[in-house]
This record gives structure tokens, sequence and C-alpha cells, in this order.
């Protein structure tokens, strides 16, 4: 399957708490006022309406990432419903991956997840919003030539010299992605190992290709396959031979539509997302 992404730029800034903080903010105090808004009398079923309350507090930041919401008993207490009508409501958000649950801690109010995956949207940013301490080993920088595949998936005269870096990208110390990318030499000359940080924000290759060499990342195709790894490739995601992966196939293109970079990603992380018919939220309306 093939898709077709543009990049999206906003200015808008996002704080992210960790629920597994020892210190979570805790709405169990929160005034019934806080929570009002269940109506029995309605034709709308009462759990979709606690639903609708919950993920509207939610959207609006009442409840924010990382908070703890009430216990059952005292959403209970508050709406006056019974625990079946509470625990159906908090599944749907569970499902939805607005809630996590923590076994002992209670439920708390997920932290926000990277926006996209698509190979327009910065992995080290997602991972740096999301909490997360996201690690690269540059593990080859080399110049091609004569890779007449390669020449013609970037739009490179016969010969051209093509950049090709190997990269080893870590989420809290554990291997995800195994990634190779593919540069037109004239777009980065002079490019070496220096131009890479292995933490923090520079170890993103679209942070060094707009920041260190002035290039538009502007849209690409991006291709996701299902693939087998072997030898050294499992090895270095910490795999075993023949173990199934992910395989993101992304050709980048600058503002004035030149292939920019080709990148091949092997992802070892589970790429799997649930899907599922969501309810439309109740508006309160009878």
């Amino acid at each position: 399957m093939t898709k077709t992404v543009q990049k999206i730029t906003s200015n808008k800034s996002t704080a992210v708490l960790d629920s597994s903080s020892p210190n979570p903010r805790s709405t169990a105090g929160a005034s019934p006022e806080a929570f009002a808004g269940v109506v029995k009398s309605s034709r709308v079923p009462l759990y979709l309406q606690l639903e609708a309350i919950l993920r509207r507090q939610i959207s609006t930041s009442e409840l924010r990432p990382g908070d703890l919401i009430p216990s059952e008993a005292e959403l209970g207490r508050l709406h006056r419903v019974s625990r079946i009508t509470i625990r159906a409501a908090l599944e749907h958000l569970v499902k939805d991956g607005l809630l996590e649950r923590q076994a002992g801690r209670g439920t708390f109010v997920r932290a926000v997840a990277p926006e996209d995956w698509s190979c327009l949207a910065s992995f080290t940013e997602q991972m740096l919003r999301a909490g997360r301490v996201p690690r690269t080993q540059l593990l080859k920088l080399e110049i091609l030539r004569n890779d007449p595949d390669l020449e013609e998936t970037l739009g490179c005269a016969r010969g051209e010299e093509i950049v090709f870096l190997e990269r080893l990208r870590t989420v809290d110390g554990k291997p995800t992605a195994l990634v190779r990318s593919y540069i037109p030499h004239r777009f980065v000359p002079g490019i070496s190992r220096a131009h890479f940080g292995e933490t923090g924000i520079e170890q993103s290759i679209l942070y060094v290709l707009e920041r260190r060499f002035g290039l538009v990342v502007d849209e690409g195709q991006e291709t996701t396959a299902p693939v087998c790894l072997y030898e050294s490739d499992a090895g270095l995601l910490g795999l075993s031979d023949g173990s199934p992966a992910v395989c993101k196939a992304c050709l980048v293109q600058n503002n004035a539509s030149e292939p920019l970079l080709f990148e091949q990603v092997y992802w070892c992380a589970p790429q799997t997302e649930l899907l599922r018919r969501r309810t439309v939220a109740w508006t309160g309306e009878l």
C-alpha cells in the first residue's frame, strides 16, 4: 500500500506529563460540578454520556496527560451510576488510547503519543515530545557510485555520487529501527559524521537536511511492507535470525519536486494499531 503524505508545520507546542511519575496530578478531589452532565432521563445510554463527558474533559485539558482520574467508586458517587456503566465508559476510552490502566495505581490520562509515523514527521521530535529518550548510532557514512537502481529512484545522472547512511535508532535504550538513507551528494556537499548528533534533535536526518544544508522537505511517497530480517540486520535490532519486521520505504522530495532522500526503515517495534468504530460523542442535547 502506497500513500502520499505532505508536511504539515505547526507552532503549537505540546506539554507531556509522564503518568508513571511518582506524583501524578490527581483529580479525585475535584468538585461534583466538574464532572456533572449525566442526564438519566435521556435516551442516550448512561455509559455513552459518561464517556462523552470524560472525552470532552480530556480534549479541553480539564484532564491532562498524566492525571489520575477519579476511582470507579468516586465516579459512581459523582454521577450516581453503577460500576458496570463506569467500566463500559472507561473501556472505550482505554481502547481509543485516551486512558491507560496501571495495576495497583489507577487509571490515568495517557501521555501524548507521537502524532504521525509518516516519513515526513521527525521521529526524534515525536519521541522527545512524548517524553521518550531517542538515541542514534551512525554505523556507516559512505559515498556510492554507479548504482543504476538508486540513480533511477533519486533522479541522478549516471555515475552521480550518492551519500549512504546507516543508522541504528533506539528508544529508552532499546533497539527500535535500522535506517538506511540515500541522498544525492550534490544536495549535501561536505556532509560528514560531525553533522549528526547521537542525542537530542541533531540526530534527526530531517533536522540535518533543513538546518545544516538549508533544504526544504516538502512531500513524499511512503510504502509499507512486511519483511524478515537475517544475520547482521537482525542482530543489530536484537532479533533472532528470520524474525518478522516492518519495512517503510519513503521517497522525499524538495520544494522543487526533486527527489531529495530515499530511506528504508526496518522497524522491530510493534507496528500494529487497533482500529475500532468510534462512537460519536454525546453533545448534551436531548
